[in-house]
């Protein structure tokens, strides 16, 4: 699943873009970051930045969130953008979408 947005922050930047089913994260996609600081410094930690303001402050990008982890169903999905700090805005406000896998020939799963 693919998202195409424009965003600015006024704190740490702008980090990822996350995927969430159900109330579970299942997948999320780093930012463009031509300075290379926008990475977690504490495996633990993954708000922890080695720069006080680590991530691009404005982007116009498309990401990409594998959805391989969400079994086939209907599912409550929504895709959000974080800042640096945690925060979460709608990119795609949280929907119920049904999951179909596309087996192989013949539609066989």
């Amino acid at each position: 699943m693919g998202v195409w947005f424009a965003g600015t922050d006024v704190g740490g930047g702008l980090y990822r873009v996350v995927g969430i089913a159900d109330g579970t994260g299942v997948a999320g996609t780093f930012l463009p970051d031509a300075a290379g600081r926008c990475n977690h410094v504490d495996p633990n930690d993954a708000y922890s930045f080695a720069w006080p303001q680590p991530c691009p402050l404005s982007v116009r990008a498309t990401a990409s969130i594998d959805t391989s982890a969400i079994p086939e169903g209907s599912h409550l999905i929504g895709v959000y953008l974080e800042d640096a700090a945690g925060n979460r805005t709608p990119l795609s406000a949280p929907a119920q979408r049904v999951v179909i896998r596309r087996g192989a020939v013949n539609g066989a799963n």
